[in-house]
């Protein structure tokens, strides 16, 4: 976020997967867009809430044949 240059609401998530409930603290920020690489279509976001780091590797990172 920081480097977007924003700050979100502080917000607590509930989070239940099988086997384990826990609280996270996050950030809630509204009005982000993304575009496309030429600029000509913009969709606005709902809101997103921010994760400090993710629990990926690079192998998880999609390629450009993975969304084509």
């Amino acid at each position: 976020m920081h480097l977007l240059g924003i700050e979100g609401k502080k917000t607590i998530l509930n989070l239940t997967t099988l086997g384990n409930k826990q609280k996270q603290t996050t950030r809630e920020v509204r009005g982000l867009e993304i575009s496309s690489l030429d600029e000509e279509h913009t969709i606005e976001l709902p809101p997103v809430f921010t994760q400090p780091s993710l629990p990926l590797s690079r192998a998880d990172v999609p390629s450009e044949e993975d969304v084509t």
